[in-house]
């Protein structure tokens, strides 16, 4: 790490750690690599994706749009586990592991999570 400059009265603030580790430009904003105090620790932070399991109702109409499930089912059964969907050309009906999640991006997250 940088050495703090003389005139700095005091301890070194988190803000001033990061400027002088190059984690913030000098304008203030966050550089290419995040690291955010919590509790006096430093911890990384990056761009992460949450996956949440997608809460099906019986009779929605879903469009799976890639893989080997793709295409238009309604939703006719659900268990905690399953999911019952049919094909409504053919009117089958398959019983699968819950398998659709809704994805979301955040920035400025900590990973990994402890």
């Amino acid at each position: 790490m940088a050495a703090f400059p003389p005139a700095l009265l005091g301890e070194p603030t988190a803000r001033d750690q990061l400027l002088l580790s190059g984690y913030l430009n000098p304008g203030g904003s966050l550089g290419a690599l995040v690291i955010r105090c919590r509790e006096g620790n430093l911890m990384l932070v990056k761009e992460v994706v949450f996956f949440t399991p997608y809460p099906f109702a019986v009779g929605q109409k879903i469009r799976i749009t890639a893989g080997p499930r793709r295409g238009d089912w309604e939703v006719i059964d659900l268990s905690e586990q399953k999911v019952t969907l049919r094909c409504p050309v053919s009117q089958r009906q398959f019983t699968w592991d819950r398998f659709c999640y809704l994805s979301e991006t955040r920035g400025n997250q900590q990973w990994p999570q402890t």
